[in-house]
């Protein structure tokens, strides 16, 4: 399936990078591995698990079997790092709703969508993502972040090769 798989985390959760000494990059390089590790926040401020699903649930999104929720082409993940508290979501953003027949959506259309949601996250809970340059709102992050996965590249591919309207 071509998905976006966009990252983010909770109010004072912090990304840590290291370098893999066993792995390497096709080209040779060595492979950075990423890695989200939870802040120390009081109560207060630390999104409860339960709260957020609970909050995703009531917007529609139904309970995964593996745990995560959906909603039409939005997936959310949400890992706790076995505390009751959020520590960081994927938000996945389906570009084919049905893999047997590669139903493709408009991406283009449904990027205002998805980026409202991602926005909303922000907002509402704090989340954000694992790189924001100085500057930058959560629109301009999301809208960065998604032209850079392989999913929109293939989806811009697609279109161009299909003669789509890229306006």
């Amino acid at each position: 399936m071509n998905d976006a798989h966009l990252y983010l985390m909770a109010p004072g959760s912090k990304v840590v990078r290291e370098i893999d000494p066993f792995s390497q990059t096709s080209d040779g390089q060595a492979l950075e591995i990423i890695d989200i590790k939870p802040g120390v926040l009081n109560e207060k401020e630390a999104i409860k698990a339960d709260q957020f699903c609970a909050w995703l649930e009531s917007l529609g999104y139904s309970v995964l079997d593996w745990g995560g929720y959906r909603n039409g082409d939005i997936r959310v993940s949400v890992y706790t790092d076995d505390t009751p508290y959020v520590s960081s979501i994927t938000l996945t953003l389906l570009f084919e709703l049905n893999v047997q027949t590669r139903r493709m959506i408009n991406a283009r259309s449904r990027r205002i969508i998805w980026r409202e949601f991602a926005c909303e996250l922000g907002q509402r809970w704090g989340l954000q993502f694992l790189s924001v340059p100085a500057g930058e709102s959560m629109a301009e992050t999301f809208d960065r972040e998604l032209e850079e996965t392989f999913a929109w590249e293939c989806y811009l591919l697609r279109e161009q090769s299909a003669g789509w309207s890229t306006d």
